[in-house]
């Protein structure tokens, strides 16, 4: 496990009389693709907006894009610890939990905000005094793909960690929150839907982006951005290029940039790959080249809400896609693209590919539908972390007690917790943090309704008498 501190100034000891900064830890395991570029953005906004920022990811340079996450970016984070996190399921996930239990029990956030599903079981499993927020960007039970046993035991986790473990699920489309809600069972109330966004950015003409990728000026050109994985169709984008080949009269020429490695995420398919695709890799700020495309083609089998979108409609450049989360909200209802079947079968891609390509008008046509300013994902994670955290605890944990010391915390506990003495002098505060501790603070909560709570720890004080409130507190 590797740590590395900022050199921001010390919040804490530059002005004790200015209430206490929000602590937020962001957990992230695949922090690539589309991810990397909502972190890039978050991390950023809340930097500006005088948030602590603390950033818990991989040590795995495969699943972490250095690129987007490049050290200019990451200058924002109070600090950044790498520890030992795998994707796939198995007995290292011991000490990935208890590394990232570690960490956040040392850093002490306000709010632990965790993205993608393999950080967001490990970090909402670290139970503690914070609140608890969860971007799954793509929840994976809504890929197609996946099997009746295999979507059942991720559902029920995903359901399980989203009723009792997380305060709230940030879903980046509307589809995306509908199936949280219908398919998983997830209370609406722990629902908040906040779209994917970016920012102005600027791109290279024509011309020079074709010259940079190598690509003939009168050639039609698909374009595909994103990493190269199973998700992401990899595989189908080499049958759809096959299919077109062999049905149109017009070449068409296929470019892919992405990180990963082509050849395994086309699998059997990468034998039969034509010549007319050129797989260039990473590009650093790829966006910048988007207007080297005709189409761009997104042939994924589940998305959240991917940005290609997004910077696709932002330069003018159609889409071609599969009905994935989103794609109907903003190519089909926006008239940007072609939204084809989510399928294995090549034939409807090819067939809304070919049309783009030998139907002249068509392409003139192509919208420069410009994107409404929208609430900023900075905004909204602020927006959200400080409702979750005044509803759920008292708003005098984010106010610096008397002779500006930082509040007392609860300490991170195990599932079966021993009670603990709170040390704040205010009010003593009994319980644990484990999980039968707070069956039997719940309890007493249930027992005295009628009671009134400490505007410090909101716990209970008991009623000593009629009309009066007393000072005897309990958790």
């Amino acid at each position: 496990m590797t740590t590395r501190a900022s050199s921001r100034p010390d919040v804490d000891a530059a002005d004790t009389a200015s209430p206490l900064p929000l602590t937020v830890a962001i957990v992230v395991e695949a922090a690539g693709g589309g991810v990397a570029v909502h972190l890039a953005d978050l991390i950023a906004g809340l930097a500006a907006r005088g948030v602590d920022v603390h950033l818990i990811a991989t040590q795995d340079e495969d699943r972490f894009d250095a690129h987007c996450l490049s050290p200019e970016r990451l200058s924002a984070c109070r600090s950044v610890t790498r520890v030992p996190m795998r994707r796939n399921v198995g007995v290292h996930d011991i000490a990935s939990f208890l590394n990232v239990r570690r960490t956040l029990a040392r850093i002490r956030p306000d709010v632990v905000h965790s993205h993608s599903s393999k950080a967001g079981v490990l970090a909402r499993a670290c139970r503690g005094p914070w609140a608890s927020v969860y971007t799954p960007h793509a929840v994976y039970t809504l890929n197609p793909a996946l099997g009746r046993s295999a979507r059942c035991a991720f559902g029920a986790i995903e359901s399980l960690f989203g009723r009792w473990l997380t305060d709230c699920v940030v879903a980046v489309s509307d589809d995306e929150a509908r199936h949280l809600r219908d398919e998983l069972r997830i209370p609406p109330a722990r629902i908040a839907t906040v779209w994917n966004g970016v920012p102005a950015f600027d791109t290279v003409s024509r011309s020079e982006a074709r010259q940079r990728l190598g690509v003939p000026d009168g050639a039609f050109v698909v374009g595909l951005i994103g990493r190269f994985a199973f998700q992401k169709g990899v595989d189908r984008l080499v049958a759809i290029a096959r299919e077109v080949g062999r049905r149109s009269s017009e070449r068409v020429e296929f470019v892919c940039i992405g990180s990963g490695d082509f050849v395994t995420a086309a699998g059997v398919h990468a034998q039969q790959r034509p010549d007319t695709i050129r797989v260039v890799g990473a590009v650093p700020e790829a966006r910048r080249l988007l207007r080297a495309f005709d189409v761009i083609a997104l042939p994924s089998r589940y998305e959240g809400f991917p940005y290609v979108y997004l910077e696709a409609v932002a330069t003018g450049v159609p889409i071609v896609s599969t009905r994935v989360a989103g794609a109907d909200a903003l190519v089909t209802t926006h008239e940007t693209g072609v939204v084809v079947p989510n399928s294995d079968d090549p034939a409807p891609f090819a067939d809304a590919l070919i049309a783009l390509a030998t139907d002249a008008p068509r392409i003139s046509r192509r919208t420069a539908w410009s994107m409404k300013p929208s609430l900023s994902i900075a905004d909204a994670s602020i927006g959200i972390t400080y409702e979750i955290d005044q509803a759920d605890r008292a708003a005098a944990r984010l106010q610096p007690p008397q002779f500006g010391r930082r509040p007392a915390r609860r300490p991170v506990g195990g599932t079966f917790a021993r009670g603990f003495r709170n040390e704040d002098p205010h009010c003593r505060r009994r319980g644990g943090s484990g999980l039968l501790p707070r069956i039997r603070r719940r309890a007493r909560r249930a027992r005295h309704r009628g009671c009134g709570h400490c505007p410090r720890c909101g716990g209970i004080a008991h009623r000593v008498s009629s009309g009066d409130i007393g000072t005897r507190h309990s958790a």
